[in-house]
């Protein structure tokens, strides 16, 4: 219901940047959809076509507001669905399908060299294409670092497998999911927070030891204290 009310003011709206800003809010939705899709357990022929149909509206919608940070993102994530059903030559043309901006291109080849998907030939014949049109995209300059905050529920209700589950989250997204530039900071809460470590340098040995060691469960979550 909320999406197509959205929809409506969207059209209906005569002010440019908040009909600009409504646009945004549709692609981001159809994202995040996109998202749930491609992540649902077991995968399914009809859940990636839904993830791709999600993900394609989203990528529309952010060409039209020229977001080329929600190009960008919409891309990567479009481009990993492509990679998980061997759709390699959808995914290098994706490259050209957004404006031959160089922060989308920059972004695909980093989510192509990154542990988790690990193609670093299709990174290379990727980066070969965007090249001819869109410049210079060396690796040192298509790596964008990132400030990474994590948060961590440690009330007593996470004891047990809740807790095992997360922090191998914890450390799947420190190993997979970031790169050597990036920083990442992790907290607590329970009765209180507790800043297990500052905005930091990515340190995989340093990170995981302290994930392991110093997110015990224990006791209430109290937000007000």
């Amino acid at each position: 219901i909320s999406q197509c009310i959205a929809e409506s003011l969207a059209n209906l709206e005569s002010d440019p940047h908040r009909h600009a800003a409504y646009k945004i809010v549709l692609a981001n939705r159809h994202m995040n959809l996109g998202v749930l899709y491609k992540e649902l357990e077991p995968p399914t022929t009809q859940s990636r076509a839904t993830a791709e149909e999600h993900f394609k509206k989203s990528f529309d919608w952010h060409l039209k507001t020229d977001n080329i940070e929600g190009i960008a993102q919409v891309s990567g994530n479009l481009g990993q669905l492509y990679l998980d059903t061997d759709r390699t030559t959808e995914a290098a043309t994706l490259l050209t399908d957004a404006y031959e901006i160089r922060f989308c291109l920059k972004e695909v080849i980093r989510l192509c060299e990154s542990p988790a998907v690990n193609r670093p030939s299709l990174a290379a014949s990727i980066r070969e294409v965007a090249e001819s049109v869109a410049g210079d995209l060396s690796t040192t300059s298509g790596s964008t670092a990132k400030d990474v905050a994590l948060v961590l529920d440690c009330s007593g209700s996470m004891t047990g497998a809740f807790i095992r589950a997360c922090r191998q989250s914890l450390i799947d997204i420190i190993t997979q999911y970031t790169f050597p530039d990036d920083q990442l900071s992790l907290t607590t809460f329970r009765r209180t927070h507790q800043e297990v470590w500052p905005l930091m340098s990515r340190d995989e040995e340093f990170m995981i030891n302290l994930v392991q060691m110093n997110t015990e469960t224990d006791g209430n979550t109290a937000f007000c204290e």
